[in-house]
């Protein structure tokens, strides 16, 4: 007897509020109306100390949330496991997806006290090493990975790898390719401005510091470290080289010709921007960070990598681009792009859950 292939009705994503303008946001809007264009109902259940300041994002989901703001983590946890329980028994998912490893502990719990009977998914949006409790992780069954590096890194916590499918991101082809300038190369950063942290502003800053030739760098981008991060510009004698756009709505849209872009982080999820340069014909230059860049980034295609923290090798890039290094053709970096395409992408993500939803119901996990 052949075995039925199992119908998904009902997906719950469980996360923690986010600010509203992230990678993880970007990825929702996209894969949301593609699982209800698949006739699957998904709901969203957030929970945490405080909302996100934008909701825009919100738009056209369904969602439900638990907010606490008690200073006890444990009177927290409680209030989230009481609201979650109650919510997954009203709901009745055939699969719940989290989002980090608290919500993986809140909802195992929820699922115990409820005798609910449905898989739980982990689903990191960011590196697994950064996290705290990681080891919470593991009350998932199983695991969709948006890079090789945390497939790796789920491993090494002791999971089965046959309970991981790698999947990475959907990332939306671009209408344009972004032309090459003609008369004086330009970089571009674009994300969060982080100077010391994650982001690693300060040794792209450190990087362009020395160099003599004419160029301009764009950096696209809120954060915390703005101001830090514009003296430090001023002290290096390099600000007026720099055009600071601040947070923009679509920040390729502020590119109207564009060298190269340049990322520098220590540590990434999956590194959106690599691909959405790449569908955009744009040569990355990218720190080879634990997850993500190496997903994305071919040498002699569409990028190069250099060691995260190595401002010396970033800065010598930098300079053989300047004195003339033929960079490949921008077709040819687009192409790189199209497994990362939405209907690629969701590809992977439906015959990854109609597995899960398989082995979970023959419990041959």
């Amino acid at each position: 007897m052949v075995n039925e292939i199992p119908t998904i009705k009902k997906i719950i994503l469980i996360l923690p509020f986010l600010e509203g303008r992230g990678g993880m946001e970007t990825v929702m809007t996209t894969l949301i109306p593609m699982i209800k264009a698949d006739g699957i109902q998904i709901k969203l259940f957030m929970l945490g100390k405080e909302k996100q300041h934008y909701k825009e994002w919100l738009e056209s989901i369904e969602y439900e949330s638990s907010m606490c703001t008690h200073k006890s983590k444990k009177v927290r946890n409680l209030v989230y496991i009481t609201a979650l329980t109650r919510y997954l028994f009203r709901e009745k998912p055939d699969i719940v997806i989290c989002t980090n490893a608290l919500t993986c502990l809140i909802a195992d719990l929820a699922r115990k006290i409820g005798r609910g009977d449905y898989p739980i998914v982990s689903w990191s949006h960011g590196s697994i090493a950064e996290m705290s409790k990681k080891e919470d992780m593991l009350r998932a069954d199983f695991h969709l990975a948006i890079a090789s590096g945390i497939t790796q890194q789920l491993t090494e916590l002791g999971e089965k790898k046959s309970n991981i499918y790698t999947i990475f991101n959907p990332c939306k082809p671009a209408d344009r390719i972004i032309p090459r300038p003609t008369n004086k190369h330009k970089f571009a950063y674009l994300g969060r401005i982080l100077f010391g942290d994650e982001k690693r502003l300060k040794d792209i800053l450190d990087a362009f510091s020395t160099i003599e030739n004419e160029f301009e760098l764009h950096i696209i981008g809120d954060g915390k470290d703005m101001e830090l991060t514009r003296n430090y510009a001023h002290q290096l004698s390099i600000y007026p080289k720099i055009i600071w756009h601040g947070w923009q709505h679509d920040p390729w849209e502020a590119l109207h010709d564009i060298t190269a872009i340049i990322l520098a982080s220590t540590h990434e999820g999956f590194g959106m921007v690599l691909a959405e340069a790449a569908a955009r014909g744009v040569y990355s230059i990218s720190s080879n960070c634990p997850t993500g860049p190496e997903d994305i980034i071919q040498d002699g295609i569409n990028g190069i990598l250099f060691e995260p923290r190595d401002v010396q090798t970033l800065h010598n890039i930098i300079i053989n681009i300047m004195d003339g290094e033929i960079l490949p053709d921008q077709k040819l970096i687009q192409s790189s792009a199209q497994k990362f395409y939405p209907e690629n992408y969701y590809t992977r993500f439906k015959t990854s859950l109609i597995s899960i939803m398989e082995r979970w119901n023959n419990k041959s996990v």
